[in-house]
């Protein structure tokens, strides 16, 4: 829906806020971390039978998809 989009500093001034001044109120902060997307793709493999522990010299798969 789009309520944690924003596209960079500033942009809660072209968001329709229906006379709400700040949304953090309501939004809790958001924990971001970021993997490499070869642990994604070791993981589709896994998931599709194929023996796979690496890919790009990457090893490891993520926890949840």
């Amino acid at each position: 829906n789009g309520r944690y989009l924003k596209f960079g500093k500033g942009n809660e001034d072209n968001q329709a806020g229906a006379g709400i001044v700040t949304d953090s109120g309501w939004r809790a902060k958001v924990k971001v971390e970021e993997l490499p997307l070869s642990k994604l793709f070791i993981t589709i493999l896994q998931r599709l039978g194929v023996e796979a522990n690496s890919f790009a010299g990457i090893t490891g798969t993520l926890e949840r998809v």
